[in-house]
């Protein structure tokens, strides 16, 4: 690429694999990931390097600012890096879709930009020496608490400021590293009361398709152009599809502005629909199926063909999808947990939550994006269990529990914890002992007061006059606050 001054900065791709095309026909829109390492060159700036790849200036600008949160780009020197990961077009060789972004100006100092699973830019900094000795520490600890630190790997030099930054506790678990001694103390208090909640409840990540950047398997209601009493019809690659409605499901991936800042007790909306070529049981429909019974789905799916193929069927595919055949081309990226979408109640969990954790109720099937350290993950009700969802939710909302989560998610920055499944499945949950009156009927009572909460909010959506709204919200809040009044007393033993 050339510079301003006339010198060409150097790009240096990791060779993709050859790509043919002969599957394709006149298949339209074929998208490779690649990597690439942009060498800085003298007059080279931040968006002029975007923006020579095919970026637009709007969105090289955007990064740029966004970057300046943790690194300033215009410190860049000659001769620098820049590591990217990026969706690119074949045929223009633009860039399409930019993933990930990775400046390292001092070893061990890594800035990186990201794109989120609200398709917006986010910034972060990896500081390599401290994150890598504290995330492999494993001992125990015996006498004095550094020299143990130490002993377990742990540079001499950082062993007084763990001890002076955390108090902690250590069991079976991974170590809750914390200052709030007082949480420490309740969950020492009630352990022998409590089980983890994997016991009483069911904890899945969302669906992964694999093929997010461009969206194929989903659209929002902006793209529809029409629709009639069994088909959608959307508009995109300059022509309409339409899908048979027996094949979708709407689709939980809140994207833009107003979409977003559900709480546990919010009713959950979504513009979107998503296609589910999955039967009743989580088998994928076969070809033959598809062609017979959802042929417009079938000829929308093919006219991705290219960017759905997996690698593992073909050494130009573009996805990572296991164990896929040549039949199954169309198939998620992850098919675990898919019958947990279907005819399930379930509790819909943002995994990175701040000051606003969501454990809100789906009663519609919502299929939501994969978790991690990113999306949604879900809650449903053990087959077994005798705690209804109504009851897990108020257990997880109530604020004694986002202190305990706080303790066990992992940091991130902005004051976000993260909370997948591999954490929520060992948040602690005292049992009741149903034998017993009082723990019955408050066990009851939190029931009944969240089934009046989701009644209000079906009142609270026929969009009632301010006057009764405002009535309406006020009981909606004293509700909620009387189940918190009342998990807290389990949370005391106090029945």
């Amino acid at each position: 690429m050339l510079t301003q001054d006339g010198q060409s900065s150097v790009v240096m791709p990791i060779q993709p694999k050859p790509k043919t095309f002969e599957q394709a026909g006149s298949f339209e829109g074929i998208y490779q990931k690649e990597r690439r390492v942009l060498v800085v060159s003298s007059g080279d700036n931040f968006i002029g390097l975007l923006t020579n790849l095919g970026m637009e200036t709007k969105s090289a600008t955007n990064a740029y600012n966004t970057l300046k949160k943790v690194y300033d780009a215009r410190n860049l020197k000659v001769g620098q890096h820049i590591e990217l990961t990026a969706t690119f077009d074949v045929q223009s060789k633009s860039l399409e879709a930019l993933d990930t972004l990775v400046i390292e100006p001092v070893r061990g100092t890594r800035y990186i930009l990201q794109i989120n699973e609200y398709d917006q830019f986010e910034a972060r900094v990896e500081q390599e020496e401290f994150a890598y000795e504290i995330k492999n520490i494993k001992g125990i600890v015996s006498g004095n608490v550094s020299a143990s630190l130490n002993k377990a790997g742990v540079p001499y030099k950082l062993c007084g400021k763990v001890t002076q930054m955390f108090a902690h506790i250590i069991d079976e678990s991974p170590w809750k590293l914390t200052s709030d001694i007082e949480t420490l103390k309740l969950i020492d208090r009630i352990s022998k009361f409590s089980v983890q909640l994997s016991a009483q409840a069911d904890i899945f990540n969302g669906i992964q398709t694999s093929a997010e950047k461009p969206p194929v398997y989903w659209f929002s209601t902006d793209e529809i152009v029409r629709e009639d009493s069994d088909t959608i019809t959307i508009h995109r690659k300059n022509r309409e599809f339409s899908i048979e409605k027996d094949i979708l499901k709407p689709y939980f991936k809140p994207v833009k502005k107003d979409e977003k800042g559900s709480s546990s007790y919010s009713v959950l909306k979504t513009d979107k629909k998503i296609i589910f070529p999955y039967d009743s049981n989580g088998q994928l429909i076969p070809e033959s199926g598809m062609k017979e019974k959802y042929a417009g789905a079938y000829e929308y799916l093919c006219s991705y063909y290219n960017r759905l193929l997996p690698k593992s069927v073909s050494e130009n595919g573009m996805r990572d999808v296991p164990n896929a055949t040549a039949d199954t081309w169309y198939q998620y990226g992850r098919t675990q947990a898919l019958t947990a979408f279907i005819n399930t109640p379930k509790l819909i969990v943002k995994v990175m939550a701040n000051e606003n954790p969501m454990y809100a109720l789906d009663t519609n099937d919502m299929l939501i994006a994969s978790g991690g350290t990113a999306g949604y993950c879900a809650i449903s009700r053990k087959e077994d269990s005798p705690y209804e969802l109504e009851y897990i939710q108020a257990w997880l909302s109530n604020p004694i529990t986002e202190r305990i989560l706080r303790v066990m998610g992992s940091d991130f920055e902005g004051g976000f914890k993260a909370r997948g499944t591999s954490v929520l499945s060992k948040v602690p949950f005292v049992e009741l002992d149903f034998s017993d009156d009082k723990q019955r009927n408050l066990y009851s009572s939190v029931v009944e007061k969240s089934k009046k909460i989701q009644d209000i909010n079906l009142k609270l959506e026929q969009n009632p006059a301010k006057q009764v709204e405002t009535i309406l919200q006020r009981q909606k809040q004293t509700l909620i606050e009387e189940i918190e009044m009342l998990i807290s007393k389990v949370y005391e033993l106090e029945f």
